[in-house]
């Protein structure tokens, strides 16, 4: 798996991303993306939706 961050590449092995954290505002086919990226990786990784409580940053 390779990510980029400020003009550097990154590798990780396969099982190092262990959870991913999605916010419910992204739209499904984007989850969906990310969420099949991730699973290719390692297919036992745990994947969390997020939604923010209303009138407040709290998840």
């Amino acid at each position: 798996m390779l990510t980029l961050e400020e003009g550097n590449i990154y590798s990780y092995l396969p099982g190092s991303l262990k959870e991913i954290v999605i916010d419910d505002k992204i739209p499904e086919y984007q989850q969906k993306l990310v969420i099949d990226a991730a699973k290719s990786a390692n297919p036992d990784m745990q994947i969390k939706l997020t939604r923010l409580k209303k009138d407040t940053y709290q998840l």
